[in-house]
């Protein structure tokens, strides 16, 4: 188990403080201008309040002579964000274990892929990931952290994994040097923490109130404290020292029982110039053609704004006495305008006629639907991939549309795979150490059923199948056993892949009705109605012999052999035909007879039932190399079965009395 927080001796102290504080101001150095740019990317495609005008603007059309202009915003980035990241949503990475040497068990690869999903599950992993995603895509760059915390339970001190999301990415200092995507190969991180002062002092009352350098580290309501993880060498192997400082303390001090430094970046587009390092997400591209794009509707707004509203021409004759009513024409819905027709000398006055107003321009159009091209270009995304169709093409051209955006885009998903990847090898060397005690941990199966397995960490094997107390299976394993390599892969989540099939087997059930006998209980299943299991069984029952044994079967029920079958069947036509001789017997048939008979019957059972055992010997004996614990507990069945023939095979008790007596008169 990972150590507990502990005192720092004071020089050690100040070496750690003063090595911290110049890692951390090396990496303020390099990260400040990429966080910079990052941070401008995402006030852009804020979907909650974009900032997509420049300020020199906003001034300028504010404190316009004629009065303020438009500064609308026609945002056109924000639905193709939410499509990377609810692609992501729908197809979510999901970490599998492979092994690596002997010692590794590929059941125990699956029973961790069980605890990795409650991992998960226990900490929200779902929304660190999305959030990471989210700053990734739009900025260029996001974290997810994973944690080690006490839990309340039966055990005293036992810790948890806990997977965090990290808000804000400028929290978040790493080691600029690393060059993995995953961030595996960096030596040491900070995360930032503005920790309400009422609550610092309550944790650490010693601790002492000393800014950091004038970083501003301390304000008047809260104290900024840092996490400072750093990769330690020990002879061959590495560890992980964590740290807790404020401005002059190190707070606490514990050990994270992994090689790794356990922060994990997310990393939109990525480049190198002279080595330096260039982040940007698919906001960057997209910022000039979507300025473009509002100072264009802005303009188009103007001009029609500042266009005559089809003013109307009369004669003076004509409005005389009705100058009210046609001031308001265009204000209000006037339903009928009065006019004078005739003048004072009897001549026909000529009626008001409207002026059709100028449209809009055109250009205007043109410049605009150009833009929106160009901003669709730089996201790498069309509107048929967001779900509009404006063309009305086919489904198939509009299924490759979406494909193509899919694949436009799937860098951003893919390099969060990686980094979960990195986040699940360092899962499996904090497993060991955490579960070190033997006690009973929850794992979540693939279609989100807990089952409950045993850790013995004294386990010589790294997966094992023993009896519990009440008699039933129970699975064992021992983390610490083997070496497992890790990869998470993205694709629909169970519900979806479930819908699927269950679409697929209803189609193949229309289309040949009669199969339903064969997968009722399966298409059941998959539709998970109410009830569900109870209709299972009910078609299950309703399967073929056949289907029904070859189920059997795979589940891992015993059966009985067809040649012991066949023995007790002859036994217990054997059986049945010495009841009726017996009852001849009784009415004159000769006792000695009757008795050799009777052993004959049992004599030939017993051979038959020898040479079958013998038989299943010999083939035990055979693949006993090559049998497992399973098979030797189907042959231990078979005997019992075997010897409930062999009772079977006994005569009836009024059968060997009748006998009995008979041989004690004969004697």
């Amino acid at each position: 188990m990972a150590r507990k927080p502990k005192a720092t001796a004071l020089p050690e102290r100040d070496e750690i403080v003063q090595e911290a504080r110049a890692r951390f101001e090396h990496a303020q150095e390099v990260w400040g201008p990429i966080y910079k740019r990052c941070r401008e990317d995402m006030r852009f495609s804020d979907p909650t309040d974009p900032k997509q005008w420049p300020d020199d603007a906003i001034r300028e059309r504010t404190n316009s002579e004629g009065g303020p202009r438009p500064c609308f915003v026609f945002d056109q980035t924000s639905q193709f964000v939410r499509q990377v990241i609810n692609t992501a949503r729908r197809n979510k990475p999901a970490l599998n274990f492979l092994p690596v040497d002997d010692d590794s068990d590929p059941e125990l690869a699956e029973v961790l892929k069980g605890l990795a999903r409650q991992t998960e599950y226990q900490s929200r992993a779902d929304v660190a990931y999305i959030t990471a995603l989210e700053q990734a895509t739009r900025g260029g760059i996001g974290f997810f952290r994973l944690c080690l915390k006490e839990t309340k339970g039966k055990l005293k001190g036992q810790q948890t994994a806990d997977i965090k999301r990290v808000v804000d990415f400028e929290s978040v200092y790493v080691d600029p040097d690393f060059q993995e995507p995953d961030g595996s190969d960096m030596e040491w991180g900070f995360v930032e923490e503005d920790m309400p002062r009422a609550k610092f002092t309550k944790k650490w009352p010693d601790a002492k109130v000393i800014d950091w350098d004038d970083a501003g580290w301390f304000t008047k309501d809260t104290v900024r404290v840092v996490e400072y993880y750093r990769i330690v060498e020990d002879g061959e192997k590495k560890r992980c020292e964590h740290f807790m400082l404020s401005g002059e303390d190190v707070l606490e001090s514990t050990v994270v029982p992994s090689s790794y430094v356990p922060i994990f970046p997310v990393l939109g587009n990525e480049s190198w110039d002279d080595g330096e390092r260039n982040l940007a997400g698919c906001i960057r591209l997209a910022r000039d053609p979507q300025i473009a794009y509002n100072y264009e509707r802005n303009s188009a707004i103007e001009a029609v704004a500042i266009g005559p509203k089809a003013p109307w021409l009369a004669p003076i004759e004509a409005t005389e006495g009705h100058e009210n009513e046609w001031a308001q024409a265009n204000r209000g819905n006037i339903p009928v305008l009065h006019w004078n027709s005739i003048d004072d000398q009897g001549n026909q006055i000529q009626p008001p006629s409207r002026i059709q107003p100028a449209g809009m321009a055109a250009g205007w159009m043109g410049l605009e639907e150009r833009s929106k091209a160009d901003i669709q270009a730089a996201l790498g995304g069309f509107e048929s991939g967001v779900g509009n169709n404006p063309n009305s093409q086919s489904g198939r051209a509009v299924i490759a549309l979406q494909d193509r955006q899919d694949v436009g885009t799937y860098h951003y998903i893919d390099n969060l795979a990686l980094s979960i990847s990195h986040c699940g090898r360092v899962l499996t060397e904090v497993w060991p150490t955490i579960y070190d005690r033997e006690q009973v941990l929850r794992i979540i199966g693939e279609d989100d059923d807990p089952e409950f397995v045993r850790v013995d960490p004294k386990q010589k094997t790294g997966y094992a199948e023993v009896r519990g107390p009440d008699g039933k299976k129970v699975v064992s394993i021992n983390p610490s056993v083997g070496t497992f390599d890790v990869r998470a892969t993205t694709g629909p989540a169970f519900q979806t892949r479930q819908s699927e099939a269950a679409a697929e087997i209803g189609e193949f059930v229309n289309g040949d009705p009669q199969m339903l006998a064969m997968f009722g209980d399966v298409l059941v299943k998959l539709r998970n109605y109410p009830e569900a299991e109870k209709l299972a069984r009910r078609f299950k029952a309703m399967l073929p012999p056949q289907v029904q044994q070859a189920e059997e079967a795979e589940d891992g029920q015993q059966q009985l052999p067809p040649q012991v079958m066949q023995i007790l069947q002859q036994a217990q036509q054997e059986i049945q035909g010495l009841q009726q001789q017996l009852q001849e017997a009784q009415s004159g048939m000769q006792s000695e007879q009757l008795r050799a008979q009777v052993q004959a019957t049992i004599a030939q059972g017993h051979e038959e039932t020898a040479r079958y055992i013998a038989e299943l010997n010999a083939q035990a004996a055979a693949d006993r190399e090559a049998m497992k614990d399973d098979r030797d507990r189907d042959i231990n069945e078979l005997k019992a079965w075997l010897q409930i023939t062999l009772q079977k095979l006994q005569p009836p008790p009024q059968l060997a009395g009748e006998v009995a007596k008979d041989m004690g008169e004969s004697a």
